[in-house]
């Protein structure tokens, strides 16, 4: 090995035996290699791979390829607009989301992207058709022979809320359910009296266009948004419960469930009980051109909801790194994400994305990378079956975090910049149900810090 890549080894590892103490097992190990495309058998071998996160269905030669190697399938919720369409070409518009003026909505990133003519729109996981669809999808998946199931774009419509959908009518009708179960006080509070005929879409039309001289209303500043996001990530927590539960019966055992949860983005912890791990798009601040420590966040984050941790960085940031060439910031992306407890997956056919050049691929050099995770394999005791010991608790209140997630980033990133180490005591809301005892403070056993609402 290189002299400067053991250098970076032996910080990384300085970092490991310094701030962890002994813990329990996890469905993914510190020390396991995580790609996040398949890849070829030598490639595997290269790297030391152990899992695969979103491999797609497998045939028998892909996973004669990647004999050793544990298969998530993927399953996406927006990514695979192609395959839907090509299921359902007649009927393919019964399942899409629709704006407040009843108009399909295009995935943003993929608007270079079609299928026969017709845009990537995004699809609403609330009407029957396209959950028919999803459905299917984790079936042939698994009785394909994966091992495990990933969702990307796992909540689905929800995921969807900063564009202004869903209006449509399933959508629309379901809210009235919502309602009917909150308390006299509070729809007195809101204004509403009859839940059983209220119409949401109506009632926000309506109020834009009350909105006269004032800057121009949009659907996300409605009075009632808050209550409409609620609805909306319950739901999609509800739908992946189903999907994992539809998983396991279909390999007559229980099947390990992952999704692209990035938790730096808020609603994200969402549907966290239906899953097992977070194999994730992760912001890397690429473009700073040096490390940072706000991957720490969303690391810490999912070890406070018992989960597992991989990550990649984001298609901006894989982008950028294609377009100037920076190796040497990506191993130090590796190097920090082991010593912290967690995992980068290998930079092997990394996905980019920018507005002038759409989607396109950073295939980085494996001479650099490599070495890097064989040396975590070939040491896996100095990593497996170690915790976090943290000098600080931080409550972390998750309605507060959706508010203003920067500030939070501020935060943990001072105490991450004075050496102080620190656990995230999250504390839920409405719609992450993760409620803070009192046994999880005291069990800290050091200071606490909050901040927020």
């Amino acid at each position: 090995m290189p002299a400067q890549i053991m250098k970076t080894w032996l910080c990384a590892i300085a970092l490991v035996l310094g701030g962890r103490i002994h813990a329990g097992s996890e469905v993914l190990r510190p020390s396991d290699v995580v790609f996040m495309y398949s890849g070829s058998a030598q490639t595997y071998r290269e790297y030391g791979a152990t899992v695969l996160a979103w491999g797609g269905k497998p045939t028998p030669k892909s996973l004669a390829e990647a004999a050793g190697v544990t298969w998530f399938g993927s399953v996406g919720m927006v990514t695979e607009f192609s395959a839907y369409h090509n299921r359902f070409p007649e009927r393919f518009e019964e399942g899409l989301c629709r704006d407040l003026d009843g108009h399909p909505v295009k995935v943003p990133w993929l608007t270079d992207h079609q299928s026969k003519g017709v845009p990537y729109w995004w699809c609403c996981t609330r009407q029957p058709l396209f959950r028919q669809f999803l459905r299917d999808r984790v079936v042939e998946t698994i009785r394909a022979g994966a091992q495990g199931l990933h969702i990307d774009d796992h909540l689905g419509t929800a995921g969807g809320l900063w564009l202004g959908i869903c209006f449509c009518d399933r959508c629309v009708d379901g809210f009235r359910a919502y309602l009917a179960g909150l308390s006299a006080a509070d729809l007195d509070r809101l204004g509403i009296r009859e839940p059983s005929s209220f119409n949401y879409r109506d009632e926000v039309r309506a109020w834009i266009a009350a909105g006269g001289g004032e800057a121009k209303r949009n659907a996300t500043g409605h009075p009632l948004w808050r209550h409409w996001s609620i609805y909306q990530g319950r739901g999609a927590a509800a739908f992946m419960l189903e999907l994992r539960e539809l998983a396991a019966r279909t390999a007559g055992r229980p099947i390990p469930v992952g999704a692209n949860a990035g938790l730096l983005w808020p609603g994200h912890l969402t549907d966290y009980q239906a899953l097992d791990l977070f194999t994730a798009e992760t912001d890397h601040r690429a473009e700073t051109r040096k490390p940072t420590d706000l991957p720490l966040v969303a690391y810490r984050l999912a070890e406070s909801m018992g989960r597992p941790y991989a990550a990649t960085a984001s298609g901006g940031d894989w982008a950028f790194i294609k377009e100037h060439n920076l190796p040497g910031l990506v191993r130090c992306w590796i190097a920090f994400s082991y010593a912290t407890g967690q995992r980068l997956m290998a930079p092997h056919r990394q996905w980019c994305h920018t507005s002038e050049k759409g989607t396109h691929w950073y295939d980085g050099p494996s001479e650099r990378f490599a070495p890097l995770y064989r040396f975590v394999r070939d040491h896996a005791g100095w990593f497996d079956g170690y915790a976090t010991r943290a000098d600080v608790g931080v409550v972390f209140p998750y309605r507060s975090f959706a508010k203003n997630p920067h500030r939070w980033f501020e935060l943990c990133n001072s105490l991450a910049a004075a050496n102080v180490g620190y656990r995230l005591l999250v504390a839920g809301d409405e719609t992450v149900d993760h409620p803070l005892k009192e046994a999880e403070i005291e069990a800290q056993g050091g200071s606490e810090l909050g901040w927020g609402d």
